[in-house]
């Protein structure tokens, strides 16, 4: 099939339209988001005018923009992908198109998925799994201020989350990622997401070192270019990442880093060099456009003193948030999230054995609710949610940084 600047917007415009309906959004923001992704300091404009028909003239921007497409779910399957770069003059389409598989096999999966059903009005109690969705997250109202507080102007700064084992660190480093970007309808009334002026323009990647394939140098830098929608060098080392990087980061970009005391102590190829890289990288090479959000039992000083580490980039935390129990207020609002309404000596229980710690307030609110749909006796219920608690109650009658 001949190439061809009509049949290519028609294609690029189906694509976008794709990817709004998915996210439910418009698609003037769908079109700032690429535009962000590759790089284009006034947003979706290069994308409006490719949809009028004017192909790229840069291969590099042609495979971007592809790559930013099929990571969005902007193609129904492999062959409009092909069919796509081919009118985009690309010389080598299939064998682009199954690189891109081969680095995004979730991508391609998510091709043929159906949209996404209305999230529940009232959504069940979320015990054992990270909160992932910001509409079932509760709390944590300072912390998420502050935080926002420096991410919000260049330049950027750095930030630790400390806390001890299930007070829900990995919930807040996926509340702050998603909640700007999340569409109002899709939120609880009144919860604030207007805490950046430009949310689109931001780049949020999460490294959790949990995966042990993140360990690995090479992987991990691979992993953060590929985040970035960057071309991968070869070799792909250390000094060659930071010349890709610092080249090319032109849009506020936020890496968050969970479990960060699991690759201090585990991972030796995540040696005083590659921290010090990562320190240099932010500090000095990119504008003020890079921040770094970890999270951790222990405070970074402490950690990196533990690991024999001397790297400087652990003094480079201005801030720390400290998560302790839920100021009251906030755990109230959590125990009233469901239609199942409380009486205040059920409210005052549940305070009460909870200390306000977030997975004892999920499971005693999930055990509420579960009795009053099966008409258990109250104090059948009670008895089994503080059986449930029992593996957590170190969080609150103990000492929960052990």
């Amino acid at each position: 099939m001949p190439q061809s600047s009509e049949l290519f917007a028609q294609l690029l415009s189906q694509a976008v339209r794709r990817v709004a309906l998915q996210q439910k959004t418009k698609i003037q923001i769908v079109q700032d988001e690429l535009g962000y992704a590759l790089g284009r300091e006034a947003g979706g404009s290069a994308i409006e005018y490719w949809r009028k028909g004017y192909i790229p003239a840069k291969l590099h921007d042609v495979e971007m923009l592809a790559r930013a497409l099929f990571q969005r779910g902007g193609f129904p399957d492999t062959t409009a992908l092909d069919q796509f770069l081919r009118q985009a003059g690309h010389p080598t389409p299939e064998r682009f198109s199954q690189q891109l598989i081969a680095r995004h096999p979730l991508a391609q999966a998510s091709t043929n998925h159906q949209p996404r059903p209305a999230l529940d009005e009232h959504p069940a109690f979320i015990v054992g799994p990270p909160i992932s969705h910001p509409r079932h997250f509760f709390g944590r109202e300072r912390e998420i201020k502050r935080l926002f507080g420096l991410l919000k102007h260049r330049p950027l700064q750095n930030a630790a989350i400390i806390g001890p084992r299930r007070s829900g660190k990995t919930s807040l480093l996926n509340y702050l990622r998603s909640i700007t970007t999340t569409p109002a309808d899709q939120l609880r009334p009144h919860q604030r997401h207007d805490w950046l002026a430009s949310p689109r323009a931001y780049q949020w990647i999460m490294v959790d070192f949990q995966d042990v394939r993140l360990g690995r140098r090479e992987r991990l830098l691979a992993y953060l270019l590929d985040q970035l929608n960057l071309p991968l060098p070869e070799p792909c080392d250390l000094e060659s990442f930071l010349d890709t990087v610092s080249g090319s980061l032109h849009h506020p970009t936020i890496v968050l880093l969970d479990e960060i005391g699991v690759a201090l102590e585990r991972y030796p190829e995540l040696d005083d060099a590659f921290w010090e890289g990562l320190r240099a990288l932010a500090t000095n090479q990119v504008g003020g456009n890079l921040a770094f959000v970890l999270a951790a039992q222990e405070a970074p000083d402490q950690l990196a003193f533990q690991s024999d580490l001397g790297s400087p980039f652990f003094n480079i935390f201005g801030y720390t948030a400290i998560l302790g129990p839920l100021r009251e207020p906030e755990a109230i609002d959590l125990l009233t999230s469901t239609p199942s309404a409380l009486t205040p000596d059920e409210t005052a229980w549940m305070l009460e054995q909870s200390g306000g710690w977030p997975i004892l307030l999920q499971i005693l609110g999930r055990e509420r609710r579960l009795a009053a749909e099966e008409s258990e006796d109250e104090v059948d219920w009670r008895e089994e949610a503080l059986r449930q608690i029992a593996p957590f109650r170190y969080l609150r009658d103990g000492d929960p940084w052990k």
